[in-house]
C-alpha cells in the first residue's frame, strides 16, 4: 500500500512542473526554500506539537494537583511564544519578498517573450488566450509559492513530529495511527487525476472567457450596427456556462474528497479518543497523554488527509503553469531568417538571379513563394513574385482584394520567412542581415492605423524616440496631419484613446504616416 501510495503522490503533484515552477525563483530558491521550511518547522513544533505536550501537563496538573506541572507547562508556553513569533515573522517576510520577486521577473519575462513571438503565433490563437496566460495563469503560479507549498511543509512538519510523538507516548496508538493514515493518503492520492483535469478543464475556458469578453470590446460598433447583441451575448454565456460546468465538476471531485476525509477523520477522532480512555481505565495511560495523543493525531491529520487536499490545490495550479510554460516554450523570432532556393540544382543559378535582380534596387524579390502556415498544398499565397524598386522611385501593386499585396509587404519586411525565393534590401540579401537591421532601413505604415494609448506627440515619437519637437511637427506636416493636429483642444498633448479610438480613421492614418515620415528610413511602404 505504501508503495501504490508514493506512487500516487509522485502522479498528483507532476513533480516535473513543480520543480520547473521552483527552477523559476533561481538563486531565489536558497533564500526561499529555508525560509518556507523555518516557518513550517516553527509553527508546526511551537504552536502544535510543543502545545500537545502543554495541555498534557496541565491535564495531568489538575488531576495530581502538581503545581510543579503547571508551572513547567506555563513556562514553556511562554518560552514558544515568545521564541517562535520572531522566528515567524522573519521567515515569512524572507518568503514573501522572494515571492514578489520572482512573480515580478516572470511577468516580465512572459511580457518579452509575446514581443519576441513570431507574427504567426499571433494570427493562429486569440489574442485573449495569450493575455489570460500571462495574467489569470500566471497568478495561479503564486498560490503554488504562497500558500500551496508552505501549506504542505508545514503539514509535513506537523505530520512527522506528531506522528512520532505519538510514538513517544505510546507505540501502540502510534501503530494504528501509521496504518490509518496511510489508508487515508491512499484514498486521498485517487482524488488528485480528476483534480488535473478538471483544474485544467477550468483554466481553459477561463481564457475563452477572456476571449470572448475581448470580442465584444473590440466590437461595439459592428455588434451595434448590425445588431447582434443576442448573438455575442449568446457565445459569452455558452462560454461562461462551460466554465461553469468545469467548476462544478471540480467542486463534484472537491466534495467526493472532502465527505472521504472528513468520514476518516472523524473516525480517527473517536477512536482515538475511545482508545485513549479504554488505555486509561486500564492504567496504562495517563489523563493528560490522552489528550495529547488526541490533540497530536489531528497533527497527523494535517499530513495524510490534508495534504491530500492541498494536492489537489497544488494539482490546479500546476495545470495553470503547464499553460505558461507552453507559452515560453514556444520559439521566439530568429535573429536571421534564412531562404531555400527553388530546387538544389538549381541554387546557383537562383542565388545569381536573384544577386542581378537586387543589385542596385532599393527593394527587390526574385522566385518569391510563400504559403500560410496550415495552407493546403497549391494554394500559396505567393507564387514566383520578382520585383525590383529602384532608389528615389515610388512603385505601387495594384490588385484584387485578396491578391497578396499585404502578404508581400509581410514578407519585405520579414515578419515571415519565404518558402521560397529571395528578398534584397538595398542592394544586399536580407537574409543576410539580422531583422532588426533589416528593419532598421523600413519605414511602415499598416492598412490599420494602430495608435498606442497617449498623446499624438508621443505617438508620433514612437518612430524616433528622442527627437526634436521640430521633427515631430515637420513629420506631421509632411503628412498633412499638423493642422487637424492644432484645431484640436490641446494639440500635440491631446490623448488618443485606447487603440487611437478618440481620432478618425483619416487622422489616426495621418498620425501613423507622420511617425513613419520621422523614422527617416531609406524605405518607406505604405499598405
Amino acid at each position: 500500500m505504501a508503495s501504490r501510495t508514493r506512487t500516487g503522490l509522485r502522479e498528483a503533484l507532476d513533480l516535473g512542473a513543480l520543480a520547473r515552477v521552483m527552477r523559476l525563483m533561481g538563486r531565489r530558491l536558497w533564500l526561499y526554500a529555508p525560509a518556507v521550511v523555518l516557518y513550517g518547522a516553527t509553527w508546526a513544533l511551537c504552536f502544535n506539537v510543543v502545545l500537545a505536550f502543554i495541555f498534557k501537563d496541565v491535564v495531568d496538573a489538575a488531576a495530581r494537583g502538581d503545581v510543579t506541572l503547571l508551572r513547567r507547562a506555563l513556562v514553556l508556553a511562554a518560552a514558544t511564544f515568545l521564541g517562535g513569533t520572531p522566528v515567524l515573522m522573519a521567515a515569512y517576510y524572507v518568503s514573501s519578498v522572494t515571492v514578489k520577486r520572482t512573480l515580478t521577473d516572470l511577468r516580465v519575462r512572459v511580457f518579452h517573450h509575446l514581443a519576441d513571438l513570431p507574427l504567426a503565433a499571433f494570427e493562429t490563437q486569440h489574442s485573449g488566450d495569450l493575455i489570460s496566460r500571462a495574467t489569470n495563469d500566471l497568478a495561479r503560479i503564486g498560490e503554488v509559492y504562497v500558500d500551496q507549498l508552505s501549506r504542505v511543509v508545514m503539514a509535513l512538519f506537523m505530520g512527522v513530529v506528531g506522528m512520532a510523538s505519538i510514538f513517544v507516548l505510546d507505540w501502540r496508538v502510534g501503530t494504528i495511527a501509521l496504518v490509518l493514515g496511510l489508508v487515508s493518503m491512499a484514498a486521498n492520492a485517487a482524488f488528485a487525476p480528476p483534480m488535473r483535469t478538471a483544474g485544467e478543464a477550468i483554466q481553459r475556458h477561463s481564457a475563452t472567457l477572456t476571449e470572448r469578453l475581448m470580442d465584444l470590446l473590440q466590437s461595439l460598433a459592428v455588434t451595434r450596427m448590425f445588431g447582434l447583441e443576442r448573438t455575442i451575448h449568446g457565445h459569452f454565456s455558452m462560454s461562461n456556462a462551460a466554465l461553469a460546468g468545469a467548476a462544478e465538476a471540480m467542486g463534484r471531485v472537491r466534495a467526493a474528497s472532502e465527505t472521504v476525509n472528513l468520514t476518516l477523520r472523524w473516525m480517527r477522532s473517536v477512536g482515538f479518543l475511545g482508545l485513549g480512555l479504554y488505555l486509561y481505565t486500564q492504567e496504562a495511560l495517563a489523563l493528560g497523554s490522552v489528550w495529547a495523543i488526541v490533540a497530536l493525531q489531528g497533527n497527523a491529520d494535517s499530513m495524510f488527509s490534508s495534504l491530500g487536499a492541498m494536492v489537489a490545490n497544488v494539482q490546479q495550479s500546476l495545470a495553470a503553469a503547464g499553460r505558461v510554460f507552453a507559452l515560453l516554450d514556444r520559439p521566439a523570432e530568429p535573429e536571421r531568417l534564412s531562404v531555400a532556393p527553388a530546387t538544389p540544382e538549381a541554387g546557383a543559378e537562383t542565388a545569381g538571379a536573384a544577386e542581378v535582380a537586387g543589385a542596385g534596387a532599393a527593394v527587390a524579390t526574385h522566385d518569391l513563394h510563400f504559403r500560410y502556415p496550415g495552407s493546403a498544398a497549391g494554394e500559396g499565397a505567393l507564387r514566383g513574385v520578382d520585383l525590383a524598386v529602384a532608389p528615389g522611385r515610388v512603385a505601387a501593386l495594384v490588385g484584387p482584394s485578396g491578391g497578396g499585396k499585404s502578404t508581400l509587404f509581410k514578407l519585405l519586411l520579414g515578419l515571415y520567412p519565404p518558402e521560397r525565393g529571395s528578398v534584397w534590401i538595398q542592394g544586399q540579401p536580407a537574409a543576410a542581415l539580422s531583422l532588426a537591421a533589416w528593419r532598421a532601413r523600413i519605414a511602415y505604415v499598416p492598412q490599420e492605423a494602430y495608435l498606442f494609448a497617449g498623446t499624438i506627440e508621443e505617438n508620433i515619437l514612437m518612430g524616433r524616440p528622442g527627437a526634436t519637437m521640430a521633427a515631430v511637427v515637420a513629420a506631421a506636416q509632411a503628412a498633412d496631419a499638423h493642422d487637424f493636429i492644432l484645431g484640436l483642444a490641446e494639440g500635440y498633448a491631446t490623448q488618443v484613446g485606447e487603440r487611437g479610438a478618440k481620432l478618425s480613421g483619416g487622422e489616426r492614418q495621418r498620425i501613423a504616416i507622420a511617425r513613419a515620415l520621422l523614422q527617416d528610413a531609406p524605405i518607406l511602404l505604405l499598405d
